[in-house]
């Protein structure tokens, strides 16, 4: 829970108190809730709204009492008043709930941005051969996958120790590598109970993959390759998107998972790419919706995945990277203000460990993953065809 966040506080007692009863209940934060009986009933309850500077793991009740000052008392149905305020053993809050308080910011900052762009980014294509058969393999056994019309045949088994889809994987890529240039540029793995290979090269691919084949040397009859098992499927590359890293300091304090998507942490409001660094013009504004995830990859750098729609938008703005906003282009810069960096609790980056006020307002120059050259994929027309001019 963090700064602002709202605890309920619920007391049971023993039997019916009369509506309007109330104690003071101590918290192991020091901050003290008055619990107070609505109605008749047997429950007493209060909202603790999470202070700053404050920090529990296991937030509890330490005492209850009467605050004579407020003229609170507790008195059932009968006009008799709670006179022992001890809390059961193994019956506190702490036992019966596991709140964590937390009102410290993350010590991080963001220091360097750099863009990698939708062609940098390009989607690869994968095949697979889903569920093949796994066969027990002994020695002089071998396998064969059809991939873009190119015959992949692995060596003979020496061992027959090869027991698993990764090993098969493993013969395959060693007898793709073993074709040189008539091979196919990629990789074999296994994943899961699948067979999969993934291409070098980015985008669209034109081939298809087959069936896993099954060289069997002691079938009966005559050693020979099976019919195959698996069935073959092709992936669509999926779009492009735009990535930005945001280098820095301190981001494990935002999340220790690599895996977690914490773009929620984040206020994308306080994010904006200013073109040309020009305080006349608003920028490009980012809102949590166009974030398709953010992840923190280490301790010093943040990943984040703009959907295909930003992508799109954020390079086809006028004044992005290196097209000026006017005649003259200027460098672009990153805003980070003061807010934008926070943690699952909400709390707000600071400057350090030490310093409670928030992070300074930040503006970096961007930099760009993209090193191609512009090339020409080809020269057509949107003219009808027919022959033009006097005949």
């Amino acid at each position: 829970m963090g700064l602002g966040d709202t605890i309920n506080i619920t007391m049971t007692v023993s039997e019916i108190v009369v509506g309007g009863s109330a104690v003071t209940a101590t918290l192991n934060t020091g901050d003290a809730v008055v619990l107070t009986a609505a109605d008749n009933g047997t429950t007493l309850v209060g909202t603790y709204t999470v202070p700053a500077n404050r920090a529990k793991d296991d937030l509890s009740v330490s005492t209850v009492a009467l605050d004579t000052d407020a003229n609170q008392a507790v008195v059932d149905l009968y006009g008799k008043s709670m006179t022992s305020f001890t809390i059961p053993s193994n019956k506190n809050l702490g036992d019966l709930a596991q709140i964590v308080i937390d009102t410290a910011g993350p010590a991080a900052a963001v220091q360097t941005v750099k863009y990698l762009d939708s062609v940098t980014q390009g989607v690869v294509q994968v095949e697979q051969i889903t569920d093949p058969v796994l066969p027990t393999i002994a020695t002089g056994d071998k396998f064969k996958v059809t991939l873009n019309g190119v015959d992949i045949e692995t060596a003979a088994s020496a061992s027959g120790s090869e027991s698993t889809l990764a090993d098969i994987a493993a013969m395959l890529n060693t007898a793709n590598a073993a074709l040189g240039a008539g091979g196919v540029a990629g990789t074999f793995a296994a994943v899961t109970d699948d067979l999969t290979f993934t291409y070098t090269a980015v985008g669209p691919q034109s081939g298809t993959i087959g069936k896993l084949f099954w060289y069997d040397a002691d079938k009966g009859g005559g050693a020979a390759y099976d019919d195959g098992t698996g069935a073959g499927a092709t992936s669509t590359p999926g779009t492009a998107r735009g990535t930005i890293e945001l280098t820095g300091t301190g981001f494990t304090d935002i999340s220790t998972d690599p895996a977690a998507d914490v773009k929620a942490y984040f206020d994308w409001t306080k994010f904006v790419w200013d073109l040309d660094g020009d305080d006349t013009n608003a920028g490009v504004t980012f809102a949590e919706s166009d974030i398709l995830s953010a992840k923190v990859t280490s301790g010093v750098k943040i990943k984040v995945v703009l959907t295909d729609a930003k992508t799109a938008a954020l390079e086809t703005t006028a004044g992005f990277a290196a097209d000026g906003i006017g005649a003259t282009n200027r460098a672009d810069e990153i805003d980070v203000l003061s807010g934008f960096i926070r943690d699952a609790a909400g709390n707000v980056a600071i400057v350090g460990s030490g310093n409670t006020n928030p992070a300074p307002n930040v503006s970096v120059a961007p930099t760009y993953a993209n090193v191609r050259n512009p090339t020409i994929v080809q020269i057509d027309t949107i003219s009808a065809d027919k022959a033009y001019g006097p005949w």
